[in-house]
C-alpha cells in the first residue's frame, strides 16, 4: 500500500521543465500618477469580459509627441502576498529618451498589443519613418495580454510596472503610468 504513494511522491518531486508551467496574467488596475500635460488617461480602465479574462479598454489621448525631449523608464515591483507592500525588482528597462525607447523597446513589444489598438506599429528592418509616438487620440479595445511576454523565471504575485516619463533637459519626473497585474502559474 505504500509502494503507490511512494511512486506518487517520486513523481511530483521530480525536476519539471520550465515548458510543464502555464503561467496566467490577469490585469487589475491601471492608474495615471500626474504627466496630464503629456497624455490623458482618464478614458482608459481594466474590465472583466468574463469571468476569466481582465481586459483594457477605453480611449486615451497623447497631448504632445512623447520624443526625444521625454526620458522613459519602466520598473516592476512585487507584493508576494498581494497586499500592496511592493518590493522594487531588478528587471526593467533602463532610461533612454523617447526616440531610442519607441525604436528599440517599444518595437520589440508591439506584438503584445497587436491588432487591440490603433497605436502606430513600427517595422525594425525598415528605416525609421517616426521616432516618437505622435500625438494624437487612440484606443485600446478588449486588450488581454498573452503570458508570451513573461520570463518563465518570473515568480508568481501582485506586481505593479511602473512607467516613468522624465524630462530629458531638467531631468524631473513629468509623470508616471502604473499598471498592476497578478501572475499566476500552474501546471499542467
Amino acid at each position: 500500500m505504500l509502494i503507490p504513494w511512494v511512486i506518487i511522491g517520486i513523481w511530483l518531486a521530480r525536476p519539471t521543465p520550465i515548458s510543464s508551467f502555464v503561467i496566467e496574467v490577469q490585469m487589475d488596475r491601471i492608474e495615471q500618477i500626474g504627466g496630464e500635460h503629456l497624455l490623458d488617461l482618464s478614458g482608459i480602465r481594466v474590465r472583466k469580459y468574463n469571468r476569466t479574462l481582465s481586459v483594457i479598454n477605453g480611449t486615451y489621448s497623447i497631448v504632445r509627441d512623447l520624443d526625444e525631449s521625454l526620458a522613459f523608464t519602466v520598473t516592476v515591483a512585487r507584493s508576494a502576498l498581494g497586499n500592496n507592500q511592493f518590493n522594487e525588482y531588478p528587471m526593467k528597462i533602463p532610461r533612454k529618451d523617447g526616440c531610442r525607447i519607441f525604436l528599440e523597446d517599444y518595437s520589440e513589444y508591439q506584438h503584445v498589443w497587436a491588432n487591440t489598438t490603433n497605436l502606430p506599429q513600427v517595422d525594425k528592418e525598415a528605416p525609421p519613418a517616426l521616432c516618437a509616438l505622435p500625438k494624437g487620440d487612440y484606443w485600446v479595445k478588449d486588450f488581454a495580454p498573452d503570458a508570451s511576454w513573461v520570463p518563465p523565471v518570473v515568480p508568481e504575485g501582485f506586481w505593479r510596472m511602473t512607467w516613468h516619463m522624465y524630462s530629458a533637459v531638467t531631468d524631473e519626473l513629468e509623470g508616471q503610468v502604473r499598471l498592476f497585474i497578478r501572475v499566476k502559474k500552474d501546471i499542467f
